[in-house]
This record gives structure tokens, C-alpha cells and sequence, in this order.
């Protein structure tokens, strides 16, 4: 183990003098029990990132831990209790606090638990030497596996025997490759590799859910490029339901944080070598009706126009979002460049017009004579159509009086 670090003055760790971790510090210390933060908030401010989530550690027990929330006046929530996590909620901050633990069995998809006091056997019952770091809340820094080196150095390196923490839990593998997108620099671990490769048809025994949540997560990663083709190398994505995937597809995607991402970029490997199966991965990762139904359109839908009266009538019906996304997937595809001026044009369209609604209804009709029927739905069509063609510029009044030419 390295010399704990005292990072309290550290500016990327501001955040431990915010009134929801220290308030959390303070309830336990009074109680006598050491604390400390774990997890994504320790990784993104060694890195100068500002940090998500908070997640914390300690050696009280999940009965501890929510007595001594209530004494303090703190609103706990027994989350995960069997796990040992529970969810104290200060104003508007949430955060997550594990007793400390050791694994007892795993079957390569859940783990049974020991509680303990040991911090640095929790440390290395973790994945990843980037993931086992901890921080007091008066700033010193536990390390028990290198990790700050390899996260400054950009290197994923699984904690222990590679083969081991990989079998302890399959989704590992994908994590791996998560953090390679999100944290990693080139080259990849071989080692890591190896072991991804040699596992990887044990992908087919996770849950949708969980595969769902660690794949967008990398599919949203600002490039995950490099390390989809790295999981490509290594066979993983054939069992994953991505079989004609072709990662080299999102290399000319533009980033455009007002769309979906990870469902674009996704739709674009299943367009990869034309056998969209958007249907069977909606299925296979356990997708909401939502974004299957985003899937889909953005996975299936023809070439978007980009003159502007086709490309209105597109956004009337998919929304200036879906109609960007479509736009952006056909430059990926045909490698435009961003400066190309259709294109251009045809983005700066579909993001700032907002598209009208049509003005008549039946019940304009009705008051007007017609009686009600088919026909009274294809008067409607035509003089919606007619209003398109005069690109939305006829008003109520307009309509009206070619209503009464009928």
C-alpha cells in the first residue's frame, strides 16, 4: 500500500467542504464511525473532472447506519440493505454508503457478501486498481493498489488475477471497456484483453438490463471508437446480438449532446453491413418502449431530404431532436465533412424551427356545413397538404375561406 496522500487542499476536492458530505462526515464521526468516499467522485477529481454521483464507505452496519442517520436527523433509505447500501438524502444531494465488504461466493453475475472492517480487503474485492481508491472526508487519499498512477497514466488494470475478478463477475468485461472509453489511454492491458477474449460467450449469461447499462454508458462516452473496436477484436460483440456490427460506422458521427447518443450510435453499428436488427437488441438489452421505438427510427428510417419543405415535413412528424439525430446519421454514413453547406443548412433548419401546428379541426368543419364521414378527413388531408406546399404560411382565416370552396 502507498503512503495515504493528503489531498484536503487539493481545488478538485472543493466538494468535501459542501454541506451534504460534510453534514454525512460528521453524523458518523459522532456516532464513531470512520467514512470514506469512494467510487467515480475520488476518480473524477484526481483527474480535474467535477464529480457526479457521491458514493461513500464505512465499517458501520446497515442497522448502525440507519440509527445513526436518524439520530443526526439525516433521511436514510434502505436502498440496497441486503448488500449493506443504504441512500442518505441531504437537501437536494443523495448519497450512496456501503458497509465495507468482502465476497463470500460468486457465480459470474451476482456476489454474496460478508460485512467487515477491513478497508483494504473492500479495496481489493473491487475490479479495477482505479476503482479502489478512497478518500477521508479530511482529504487523505487511500491507495492499496497504485490505482492514482495507472488512472493518470490512462492504464485499466483489473485488481489481482485478471481471470479471477473476470469470472467473479462477467459484466467486468464490459466494464472494462466502459472505463478504456471513459478513462483509458492507448495501449489497452493485454492481459486484460486476453482474458475478455477467452470469456467472452459467458457475455450471453447476463441480464439484459445490466448489459444495457454498462453499453450505453460507453456508447455514451465522448469516443468510444477505440475501444469498440477493441471489443470487436476480442469476438464480444457477436454476443452481444451486435454480429454485423461495424465500429469503424460512428467514426465520422459529429457529437451533438441534443440527441440520444448512445441509441444513435448504436442504430449505426446495426446499419453497419445492412442487417438491422434493431428489434432483437431492443429485446436482448432489455430496452424501454421509448428508446425502442428511437432505436428503430433511427436504426431503419430512410435517407433524410435535406430541402427545407421535405426536411419540415420531417420534423412535423419525427420532432427537431429525432430529425437532427436522422441528419447526423446520414452524414456518419456518407463521411460529410461538418462544413459541408446542405448539411450545415439542413441542421441549422432542423434545430431552430419549431414546427406549427395545423390550424383547422373537424370541429371547424362541422360549423361550417359538413357533415360528418370519410370525406370530411380527406378535405382535411387536402387542405393540410395544400398548407404545407404554401409552407405553413396560410393562416386560420386562410383556410377558412378556401374551406368554402368545398
Amino acid at each position: 500500500m502507498q503512503t495515504p496522500a493528503d489531498m484536503h487542499s487539493h481545488p478538485a476536492f472543493g466538494w468535501l467542504k459542501d454541506a451534504a458530505p460534510r453534514r454525512l462526515a460528521e453524523a458518523f464521526a459522532a456516532a464513531g464511525y470512520e467514512l470514506r468516499f469512494v467510487g467515480g467522485c475520488v476518480r473524477d477529481s484526481l483527474l480535474g473532472r467535477v464529480p457526479g454521483d457521491l458514493d461513500a464507505t464505512t465499517p458501520a452496519a446497515p442497522d448502525a447506519m440507519l440509527a445513526l442517520c436518524e439520530r443526526a436527523g439525516l433521511r436514510a433509505i434502505p436502498t440496497g440493505i441486503g448488500h449493506g447500501t443504504i441512500t442518505v438524502v441531504i437537501g437536494d444531494t443523495a448519497i450512496e454508503v456501503t458497509t465495507l465488504r468482502t465476497d463470500t461466493a460468486c457465480d459470474g453475475r451476482r456476489a454474496e457478501v460478508a460485512f467487515t472492517g477491513d478497508w483494504q480487503a473492500d479495496a481489493m474485492r473491487r475490479d479495477f486498481t482505479i476503482n479502489a481508491l478512497s478518500l477521508s472526508p479530511q482529504g487523505m487519499l487511500w491507495d492499496y493498489t497504485h490505482g492514482r498512477d495507472d488512472l493518470i497514466a490512462g492504464r485499466i488494470r483489473f485488481i489481482g488475477d485478471t481471470d479471477a475478478r473476470i469470472q467473479e463477475d462477467y459484466l467486468r468485461m464490459l466494464r472494462f471497456f466502459r472505463f478504456l472509453a471513459t478513462h483509458g489511454q492507448s495501449p489497452a492491458d493485454t492481459a486484460a484483453l486476453d482474458a475478455c477474449a477467452r470469456h467472452a460467450p459467458q457475455l450471453a449469461t447476463l441480464s439484459g438490463e445490466r448489459i444495457q447499462h454498462e453499453m450505453f454508458r460507453l456508447l455514451g462516452a465522448p469516443d468510444p471508437l477505440t475501444a469498440l473496436k477493441l471489443m470487436a477484436s476480442c469476438c464480444m460483440l457477436s454476443h452481444l446480438g451486435l454480429e454485423a456490427a461495424v465500429p469503424e460506422a460512428l467514426e465520422h458521427l459529429q457529437p451533438d449532446d441534443t440527441v440520444p447518443l448512445p441509441l444513435l450510435r448504436l442504430a449505426l453499428l446495426l446499419r453497419g453491413r445492412g442487417e438491422v436488427n434493431a428489434d432483437a437488441i431492443a429485446r436482448r438489452w432489455k430496452l424501454s418502449r421509448r428508446d425502442s421505438d428511437t432505436l428503430s427510427l433511427y436504426a431503419t428510417h430512410r435517407a433524410m431530404p435535406h430541402a427545407p419543405k421535405p426536411l419540415k415535413r420531417q420534423i412535423r412528424v419525427h420532432g427537431n431532436r429525432d430529425a437532427v439525430a436522422l441528419l447526423l446519421r446520414d452524414a456518419a454514413e456518407q463521411a460529410l465533412s461538418p462544413n459541408d453547406a446542405a448539411l450545415s443548412q439542413a441542421l441549422t433548419l432542423t434545430a431552430s424551427w419549431q414546427a406549427p401546428v395545423f390550424p383547422l379541426t373537424g370541429k371547424d368543419l362541422l360549423a361550417h356545413g359538413f357533415s360528418p364521414g370519410p370525406h370530411m378527413g380527406e378535405i382535411l388531408k387536402g387542405l393540410e397538404k395544400w398548407w404545407e406546399e404554401e409552407d405553413y404560411l396560410p393562416d386560420r382565416h386562410m383556410l377558412l375561406e378556401k374551406v368554402k370552396k368545398h
